[in-house]
């Protein structure tokens, strides 16, 4: 046996599980070595303490998310040294205890939705960690430290208050994936060009009002998302963004779709929603892997019918626009525009 799963228990007249049953554990004392992993989510569990009456010594997944846990004693993980993911989400921590520095196997921390405010030095200590999930709490800055985690290739701070990314994040040489919206940021800091192994950028819902020229250097990138900032136009680097497939601009002052897009051929995905865009430029009839297209909420007033040419086109949204009527399908393109789903509403189209 390596697992014990007391996940989403009732008990007692449909009574969530408030404690960890004392008597359960016990069951297992005889095989508590071979115990790999310990899921007690989706209960409404607030102390932790009677799991170091009963070691685990090589355990390595504790999942303890959406209970009611307020505290965790700074010693909590001394016992659980080989834990190499840890699931803390969903409860009420206001600190990170101390002894989670010493988990040198640690490769997953998921402390979202919690009321924690800062970030301490010995969390950046967990020098293998390669995911870190801190959303939804009350953070309002990144410590500089965070240069220490080496192995990091996820990191998750939606739904925060951070004002700004040091600049120490140029160290974080394995990073894949960032995601920083719904936060205070107003601007990137010129040391995130050394962040060549991003693949996957979210810094939607910010205060950006623009982007530094440093995108030449992100060969890899391939999802960005951008929405609901204060953009009106995107850098020339742009331009070298050859291998991007996803691209989200909504609800931001562009008027125009940028020519900077012109080269992004790969582009499968784009999104410019509620913006000031009156007009569809000719190189995005060229966009050949384009599937999914969305320009809803502008002020375009025409569309060429080599819309129509975009063969592998799914999804066009040009709802809520200026449009007074509709492009004609060429009679040799109707077999492959059957598959198109087109959005029209809303617009100034009337029967001739």
């Amino acid at each position: 046996m390596k697992t014990i799963d007391l996940s989403m228990n009732l008990l007692q007249g449909q009574a969530p599980l408030k404690e960890i049953p004392q008597t359960i554990l016990k069951n297992f004392k005889d095989f508590s070595d071979n115990i790999e992993e310990i899921n007690l989510a989706n209960n409404e569990i607030s102390d932790l303490s009677i799991l170091h009456k009963f070691p685990f010594p090589n355990l390595k997944k504790l999942d303890v998310s959406n209970n009611t846990l307020e505290y965790l004693p700074d010693n909590f993980f001394e016992k659980f040294l080989k834990l190499e993911q840890i699931n803390l989400a969903g409860n009420k921590l206001t600190q990170i205890p101390k002894s989670i520095w010493s988990l040198v196997n640690l490769e997953y921390l998921n402390l979202a939705r919690n009321k924690i405010s800062s970030l301490p030095e010995f969390l950046c200590d967990i020098s293998n960690l390669k995911e870190l999930n801190i959303s939804s709490n009350k953070l309002t800055f990144i410590p500089d430290t965070i240069k220490n985690l080496v192995n990091l290739e996820k990191i998750v701070a939606t739904n925060n208050s951070i004002e700004y990314i040091p600049d120490t994040i140029c160290y974080l040489f394995q990073i894949k994936t960032l995601v920083f919206s719904k936060n205070k940021l107003k601007e990137i800091p010129e040391s995130f060009k050394y962040l060549i192994t991003l693949i996957e950028c979210n810094l939607s819902e910010n205060l950006l009002n623009f982007l530094p020229n440093i995108f030449e250097y992100f060969e890899k990138l391939q999802y960005i998302l951008l929405n609901s900032n204060n953009l009106s136009s995107l850098p020339d680097s742009f331009a070298k963004l050859k291998n991007l497939i996803f691209l989200s601009l909504d609800d931001n002052k562009f008027s125009e779709i940028p020519d900077t897009l012109k080269n992004l051929r790969f582009l499968k995905f784009l999104s410019m929603n509620s913006n000031k865009i009156s007009e569809i430029p000719e190189f995005l009839y060229d966009f050949n892997e384009l599937i999914h297209l969305e320009l809803a909420n502008n002020k375009i007033v025409t569309i060429s019918p080599k819309i129509f040419n975009l063969k592998r086109l799914y999804c066009l949204d040009l709802s809520n626009n200026l449009l007074m009527s509709i492009p004609k399908y060429p009679q040799k393109k109707v077999p492959s525009c059957k598959k198109t789903h087109i959005k029209f509403c809303q617009n100034l189209i009337s029967k001739k």
